[in-house]
């Protein structure tokens, strides 16, 4: 066929034996029935707009779900981008997986993804959730969500966060290696109230990092700060770099309802300095300005470590000044460092709206070569202990550091 191919009532079903070719040009095909891809759609653009249940297979670069039935999304795609604009009915992932490696979009209705969805990761870039509001769609059940760590990198120490409304056990995060022999653990949180004021580039680590049990979980908001060294336990914890690159995969439900996502006490405190490592609560970037403007009693400078010099950074909303490669872009699967503008006060709460989110394709210089590549913690030596470098005096001020486990 020479595209697009259009169904607009009845099913539309392939054939298993041959590929649907538009030779040179786009394929779309609307179905107000069933739409069953028994062998795969090929064309310089695939487009299936459903109203009836969708078997996909091979690759697509959109799957709109539509119409105000019921729907059940079954087989196994790779999915460019994945668009819900429902005005009645649920969307079910029945089936899958099914890997978006582009944009969800929840335009109306609700999508049930049941685990079978998936926000792909790769040395290309990283699938995201676009803005919606309240009353718009939404996401229910868990969907699975991974962040792609380059390889040939340092195992050193990287500031992850979980875009998820629930806690996340450290038993369901999958795809790395993992310590909880005492000494060396490999998971830890940051609690502000524990903060000893140690901060700096040498010496032991802050006493508000706590390290992380096997049967722990990490609170929803919070940031953690985990020591990557491979894909499993057999590979050494210290020493040299990363074998190969690794995928962080985690699965939970959503931050998706609409709802602005705020992080206020007892998961952000102000008792000390004020000092908080939170996530990135969506499966997407995020704009610092956004964020910083929608909160209260936070400070303006957003701080994260840059591995490649070692050192803090800091980016100011106020005056746009960066200290390092300091940017105002923080991508999905990062977590951040913030602090109280007034300390100690007791009052501290973070919000994050769904306005805050952003399609950031340039490179992030925290993170490597591609958009939304994700490192963390620079480590230095084997029997060195790591405090993370401070600011200098006219920068920002330093912040808790960790050191390795």
């Amino acid at each position: 066929s020479n595209g697009p191919v259009s169904v607009f009532s009845g099913d539309f079903t392939t054939n298993v034996s041959a590929t649907l070719t538009a030779t040179g040009s786009a394929l779309e095909v609307n179905a107000s029935g069933n739409v069953n891809l028994n062998a795969p759609l090929s064309g310089s653009t695939t487009t299936v707009n459903g109203q009836g249940d969708v078997k996909t297979m091979g690759s697509l670069t959109n799957l709109n779900l539509s119409g105000g039935n019921a729907q059940t999304l079954t087989g196994a795609a790779e999915l460019t981008n994945l668009t819900l604009n429902k005005s009645a009915g649920t969307a079910t992932v029945a089936a899958g997986p099914q890997n978006v490696t582009g944009v969800l979009t929840l335009t109306a209705g609700t999508l049930a993804a049941g685990g079978n969805l998936t926000l792909k990761s790769t040395a290309s870039g990283t699938a995201r959730v676009a803005q919606h509001g309240t009353g718009t769609g939404t996401v229910t059940g868990d969907v699975v969500v991974e962040r792609y760590i380059p390889g040939s990198r340092k195992k050193q120490w990287r500031n992850l966060g979980f875009p998820y409304s629930g806690a996340l056990a450290v038993s369901d995060i999958t795809g790395i290696g993992k310590s909880f022999t005492a000494g060396t653990q490999s998971i830890m949180v940051f609690n502000e109230n524990s903060d000893n004021g140690v901060y700096g580039s040498t010496g032991n680590r802050n006493a508000g990092y706590q390290t992380l049990a096997e049967n722990a979980s990490i609170p929803a908001g919070k940031g953690a700060s985990i020591w990557l060294f491979g894909a499993d336990n057999s590979t050494a914890l210290t020493g040299g770099n990363l074998s190969g690159a690794l995928t962080v995969s985690t699965q939970g439900p959503l931050n998706e309802s609409g709802t602005d996502v705020t992080m206020a006490s007892p998961l952000v405190t102000n008792t000390v300095k004020g000092w908080n490592l939170v996530a990135n609560p969506y499966a997407s970037t995020i704009d610092w300005h956004t964020v910083q403007t929608a909160s209260s009693n936070l400070a303006e400078t957003v701080y994260r470590w840059d591995p490649e010099t070692e050192a803090w950074t800091g980016y100011n909303r106020t005056t746009q000044a960066a200290t390092g490669v300091g940017t105002r872009y923080i991508e999905s699967g990062a977590a951040f460092f913030i602090k109280a503008a007034t300390e100690g006060n007791g009052v501290i709460t973070v919000s994050v709206p769904q306005s805050a989110k952003v399609t950031n394709t340039t490179t992030n210089p925290h993170f490597g070569t591609a958009p939304w590549r994700i490192e963390g913690l620079q480590q230095r030596t084997v029997t060195q202990p790591l405090r993370l470098a401070g600011i200098p005096p006219h920068g920002p001020r330093p912040h808790p550091h960790a050191r390795r486990p």
